[in-house]
């Protein structure tokens, strides 16, 4: 959000504030991509995954790479 301090950001992530229920993907289903706040969400094979607090993604793409 536009003029949000670092200290507001961190609550408002931590409250999970705007985030919506989405339908989950099937871990057998096609593969995703997925933003996560935690990378505690079992993904598809092939799936790509960034995640702010990695836990268990094992090969997450950088912050950068949704940039390029």
């Amino acid at each position: 959000m536009a003029n949000e301090s670092t200290e507001q950001f961190l609550r408002r992530i931590r409250a999970g504030e705007g985030a919506s229920p989405a339908v989950l993907p099937a871990a057998s289903g096609p593969p995703v991509f997925a933003a996560l706040v935690r990378g505690d969400l079992e993904l598809p094979a092939g799936s790509v995954c960034y995640a702010l607090f990695r836990e268990q993604v094992i090969a997450p793409i950088a912050a950068s790479d949704l940039l390029s």
